[in-house]
């Protein structure tokens, strides 16, 4: 790689989908990182999520490579590989962000379908962006409940690049056994102090309904502040866990109409 101090890895299977994840990258400025454009093509028979199936990525050169628009950015490197791809994407674990598109074919629509997309929504090698828009990030909404997972997520918001050009708000909803309030507030005076524009909200459930949905309450308040990213540890909510159906992560990641970091 060349001199970044930061690695950014590209999973690019030359859709649509993929186009506008690309453009997402571009509209964003990544001073010390690098690029990896990772092509997989399926191989073999399907392997379980912890199996290694699959081959070194090798650079090459498609015919269309990807490239910075305009500028010096860090240095760009196309590699393709053969594999099943949840073996694909785990051998990016080092990876300081992983960049997909949410609809796409071969690797990102087998990452869509059944297993494949728990494995990766539920449990990322490395924090994992689900793009859905092209354009620049203009608003974040991270949602804490106070756990080792949510405090993660946050460290890697502080380190993206450029986001202390926007503007972050932080949501906690109450929860037995979740301190909303205190959490909310930890995570605003972090962001402050680390130069991010930051504020906090706590979303009360209706206390008239006898069944609320979390992920209903985030997706509400996300089309509300109309987000552009919206930001979740993937095994925190630990207050939440205990009452929601299936898992909240994999649920917004499907359901948000906004890009999704986890």
């Amino acid at each position: 790689m060349g001199s970044g101090k930061h690695r950014l890895t590209f999973a690019d299977d030359g859709s649509s989908g993929a186009d506008v994840a690309w453009l997402w990258i571009t509209c964003h400025d990544w001073d010390d990182w690098d690029v990896d454009v990772v092509t997989a093509e399926k191989g073999g028979l399907p392997q379980s999520a912890g199996s290694a199936d699959a081959a070194v990525p090798t650079p090459w050169t498609p015919r269309h490579p990807r490239r910075w628009p305009d500028g010096e950015h860090g240095a760009i490197r196309h590699l393709r590989t053969v594999g099943d791809p949840r073996a694909v994407i785990a051998e990016h674990s080092d990876s300081d962000l992983i960049v997909m598109g949410a609809r796409g074919r071969g690797l990102l629509k087998s990452m869509y379908i059944g297993s494949t997309a728990d494995w990766v929504v539920l449990d990322p090698p490395a924090p994992t962006v689900i793009v859905r828009s092209g354009h620049a990030t203009d608003r974040v909404l991270v949602c804490t409940d106070g756990s080792a997972d949510a405090e993660y997520a946050a460290l890697v918001v502080e380190r993206l690049p450029w986001i202390s050009g926007v503007e972050v708000t932080v949501l906690g909803v109450p929860e037995e056994g979740h301190e909303a309030e205190r959490a909310v507030e930890r995570l605003v005076e972090r962001f402050r102090g680390a130069g991010i524009r930051a504020s906090g909200m706590v979303r009360e459930p209706d206390p008239l309904a006898a069944f609320y949905s979390v992920r209903d309450v985030v997706l509400t308040v996300a089309r509300e502040l109309e987000v552009d990213l919206l930001v979740i540890g993937s095994r925190g909510l630990s207050g939440w866990k205990a009452r929601r159906s299936g898992s909240i992560s994999s649920a917004l990641a499907r359901h948000a109409s906004c890009s999704v970091l986890i």
